[in-house]
């Protein structure tokens, strides 16, 4: 297991305030802010004092914003617990120290049509990539919240940026009326109900064919009216498909098709997308990661995960992926979204 070395770095807090529903923007003024700060990545910091090391653990934060002239990084965290109460009564001037950047940042494209989809607090790491993807490609964000506030920071910040804005929150109180997912749905031309359904197998069909096949032989007492073809008109058939050169297709295989279509249509992607980011609760994510794998859109998502070390040695962080367990703090946070399993 390769493990790299991290110090500690210090860190001078320039501005703690609250910008929302429990939510705060943390500023720290810290050295030589360069070209490893990447989006996506993430900062271990340390909130106790040398006097009570409590809390006893780091606490993992995304890059909301750098300031990379200034050596100025910018977090937002909501206050959930213990640590984040502390960190929320911190003043200008206090001392910090914390590990980072650590963790692998999202990927940087030039010229895409991108979409980003941010739920709550997951719409944090959005910020960063935004600005630094706005210049080279064409950007539109979906933010959901379950309130007009939840989403009031996000929506003022963002709107510095050169992309386009969609806000979705449960109330209808700001924007449209639903989730994140429902926004995106309606964004890319999906049928908002018919996402949900599971796409069927050919072995699935297949299946229920010779299910079908079985009781379509067993006796039927009903009398039909429905004119059964003879001998002799199945063998002219044949011969008029064998002169022609045509084939007669196969039952089972025009329903496989006839399904395939039906399941391909039930996501008609009406806009060109080239690429998907998203980082939310995890049922958002799946959501997210169900319509990207039908669309075929390459995509990332931001995973969070609780950290003790947060360089890969605890393994606390630890995900399911399609290439096995992977650490958050070490192969992520940023994953490929066809890769992770939700």
């Amino acid at each position: 297991m390769n493990i790299e070395k991290k110090k500690p770095k210090p860190a001078e807090i320039l501005e703690n305030k609250k910008v929302g529903t429990d939510y705060y923007l943390m500023k720290l003024k810290t050295d030589n802010i360069d070209e490893k700060w990447t989006p996506g990545r993430f900062v271990h910091l340390k909130i106790s004092t040398p006097q009570t090391y409590d809390p006893l653990l780091r606490r993992p934060f995304s890059l909301f914003d750098i300031d990379r002239k200034n050596n100025i990084l910018s977090l937002l965290y909501c206050v959930v617990g213990r640590g984040t109460k502390i960190m929320s009564r911190l003043v200008s001037g206090e001392k910090l120290d914390f590990l980072g950047p650590l963790g692998q940042g999202f990927s940087l494209p030039e010229g895409k049509t991108i979409l980003a989809v941010g739920g709550g607090m997951g719409t944090a790491p959005l910020f960063l990539l935004c600005r630094e993807l706005a210049f080279q490609n064409s950007i539109t964000l979906i933010l959901g919240g379950n309130l007009c506030t939840d989403v009031e920071f996000f929506k003022h910040r963002f709107g510095e940026l050169d992309i386009d804005i969609k806000i979705a929150t449960m109330d209808g109180s700001c924007g449209y009326k639903g989730t994140a997912v429902d926004l995106m749905k309606k964004h890319l031309g999906v049928n908002k109900d018919s996402i949900s359904k599971e796409p069927t197998s050919e072995q699935t069909i297949s299946k229920n064919l010779n299910n079908k096949r079985t009781n379509d032989k067993k006796p039927n007492n009903k009398r039909t009216n429905n004119k059964q073809p003879n001998k002799k008109e199945s063998n002219q058939k044949e011969k008029n498909n064998k002169e022609s050169g045509s084939k007669e297709p196969n039952r089972e295989e025009s329903i496989i098709q006839e399904k395939k279509v039906k399941d391909a249509g039930f996501i008609e992607q009406k806009k060109k997308l080239d690429f998907l980011y998203t980082c939310g609760p995890e049922i958002m994510l799946s959501a997210v990661k169900k319509i990207s794998d039908h669309f075929g859109i390459p995509g990332e998502v931001s995973l969070e995960e609780r950290m003790g070390c947060g360089i890969g040695i605890c393994l606390s962080c630890v995900c399911d992926t399609q290439n096995g367990n992977q650490r958050v703090c070490k192969e992520g946070p940023i994953f490929r979204l066809q890769e992770v399993i939700l």
